[in-house]
C-alpha cells in the first residue's frame, strides 16, 4: 500500500488500484470535514469526476455471472450519483444554504466510505471469482 493513502485500514480493501480511488473519495470527505471555506461547488465537480472515472472503473471489475451482488452493486451506484446530482442541483438554485448543504454533504459520503466500501465493495472483493483486472 502506497504511503501517501490516508485511507483509513478499516477501508482498505487490499486491492491497490481501488484503495488509491478510495483515497481520493476520503480526500474530499476530508476537505468537506476540515475546511469550511472550501466552495461547494467544486467539491461537487470532483465528486462527479470522481464517480465517473470510479464507478466505470470498479464496474468493469465485476463478473455478473459470478457476483451475486452485482444488481445491487450498480444500483446502489446510480444511488450515488443520483443523490450527489440532486445537491448539486440544489447548490446551484440557490433553495438550500450552504451550510446545511455542507452538514447533508458531510453525512452523506461519511455514511457511504463506511456502509458502501465495507459492505458491498469488501463482498466484491472478498471472493476472486466476483471480479477481474481491468
Amino acid at each position: 500500500m502506497p504511503p501517501f493513502l490516508d485511507l483509513p485500514e478499516n477501508c482498505r480493501l487490499n486491492q491497490p488500484d481501488i484503495d488509491l480511488q478510495h483515497s481520493i473519495l476520503f480526500a474530499l470527505i476530508n476537505a468537506v470535514e476540515t475546511n469550511n471555506s472550501i466552495e461547494l461547488e467544486v467539491v461537487f465537480k470532483s465528486l462527479v469526476e470522481y464517480v465517473d472515472v470510479h464507478f466505470s472503473y470498479e464496474e468493469k471489475t465485476m463478473l455478473p455471472e459470478s457476483y451475486g451482488f452485482y444488481h445491487q452493486h450498480l444500483a446502489q451506484h446510480r444511488m450515488f450519483e443520483k443523490k450527489v446530482s440532486e445537491m448539486r442541483s440544489r447548490l446551484t438554485s440557490g433553495d438550500q444554504a450552504q451550510e446545511v448543504l455542507r452538514q447533508e454533504l458531510r453525512l452523506f459520503l461519511h455514511d457511504w466510505l463506511v456502509d458502501h466500501i465495507n459492505g458491498i465493495d469488501r463482498q466484491l472483493f472478498a471472493t476472486a471469482s466476483n471480479y477481474r483486472k481491468p
